[in-house]
């Protein structure tokens, strides 16, 4: 999960929001409980526009993996 987030994140930076989706997913389908490919997905949801999917998408990853909530905190 964590080099598919990785590659997701790389084509986020890159702003090709298709391919990063296709991997955030893949990432949350590879392990759930490592909580950053939901991260990734609230990240492509706010590009889009869509405020509440990410922030539904943030609470899976924090309850995936609540050490991501120390993280966006700090």
């Amino acid at each position: 999960p964590k080099d598919l987030f990785n590659k997701g994140l790389a084509y986020y930076m890159l702003n090709d929001y298709i391919k990063a989706t296709q991997f955030f997913e893949e990432s949350v389908i590879q392990g759930r409980e490592f909580g950053f490919g939901y991260y990734g997905l609230a990240m492509i949801a706010v590009q889009s526009g869509q405020a509440e999917i990410a922030v539904i998408q943030l609470k899976k990853a924090i309850s995936y993996n609540s050490s991501l909530l120390e993280k966006l905190v700090n």
